[in-house]
């Protein structure tokens, strides 16, 4: 699973500390430290913004002062991050299409959305069926899974990105490529079945991107430059997954170039519309609040303590 959940999760709880240190600033340094993870682990911090907003408010609605906190930290984070590591997105593909890559960009869109749809219903079925085993039976499950993966096809593990470069270059044949997608999809399944840690949204970029490039070997006449259409899969697979096309046309723009835009956008509108969207869980359901956040006011003071509050028998409960 992608790094991008552990570095989300950091960014979040290091806001979570600040915002309890510091009440009067209002809140909103959580959402902004998830922010700011997201936009490091993606090499994008526009995208990482939007991805974090995009998550917490799903339905295309983008809440102005959510986002606004979200850029701040995105941004804040990146610029320290690519101080020490670098800015060099992670796949620095630079793509110039035209207007009659649309066609091409609507089947890679399609075939995005079949390939995303198997993947997470798959791997909700495959949980319902693992749910019933004890903890440590299924993380030894896929232990085992691993090992195997490791002793025969060890291309498979990993974060995938550096395939998805290599599959863009003429070094692995339509075979090969076929049978690293079939693996990486299938260790993702049982990852996604065992409720493995980690985020879904690298491993879908790294889906698209391989079947991407798979396509631009058998799209014949059609046929664009490969890292276009990897650039163009991995986006509409994210959108697929994450629910976010905003995040996902941020990041190819980051990572190629808004000329991959003609090609990009309608494989990217396309895979999110036809993705069965997720439901969410309990917990989730619970952090998104009917009304948007700003709609209420941040707290200004602190609560009262408790034997003051229990001295005020006029207050009605709540």
């Amino acid at each position: 699973m992608g790094r991008e959940g552990p570095f989300g999760v950091l960014g979040l709880w290091l806001g979570s500390a600040l915002d309890r240190r510091f009440p009067r600033v209002g809140g909103g340094l959580a959402f902004a430290g998830l922010a700011a993870g997201l936009g490091a682990a993606l090499h994008a911090p526009v995208a990482g913004a939007l991805l974090a907003t995009e998550i917490l408010y799903p339905s295309l609605l983008l809440e102005a002062r959510a986002l606004t906190p979200a850029l701040i930290g995105a941004l804040s984070g990146f610029a320290v991050y690519g101080a020490l590591f670098g800015y060099t997105p992670l796949l620095p593909f630079r793509v110039e299409v035209g207007l009659e890559a649309i066609p091409l960009g609507l089947l890679t869109g399609l075939l995005a959305a079949a390939l995303t749809t198997l993947w997470t219903e798959g791997g909700r079925f495959l949980e319902g069926r693992l749910r019933p085993l004890a903890f440590p039976l299924r993380h030894a499950l896929l232990g085992l899974a691993l090992a195997l993966a490791l002793l025969l096809l060890p291309e498979a593990l990993g974060g995938g990105l550096g395939w998805v470069a290599i599959a863009t270059t003429p070094l692995l044949p339509p075979s090969s490529l076929f049978l690293l997608l079939l693996a990486k999809l299938l260790l993702l399944l049982l990852a996604q079945g065992v409720r493995a840690y980690g985020a879904p949204y690298t491993p879908a970029l790294v889906l698209g991107g391989l079947l991407g490039a798979l396509l631009a070997d058998l799209s014949g006449p059609l046929a664009l430059p490969p890292d276009a259409l990897a650039l163009a899969g991995g986006a509409a697979a994210l959108a697929g997954v994450a629910r976010a096309p905003f995040a996902a046309l941020a990041l190819s723009a980051e990572w190629g170039g808004y000329a991959a835009l003609p090609l990009v956008l309608p494989a990217v509108l396309l895979a999110y519309a036809l993705t069965p969207a997720q439901e969410e869980s309990p917990r989730e359901a619970r952090a998104t609040p009917e009304a948007p956040p700003s709609e209420t006011p941040p707290q200004s003071e602190p609560p009262l303590p408790a034997p003051e509050a229990d001295g005020s028998s006029g207050t009605p409960p709540g």
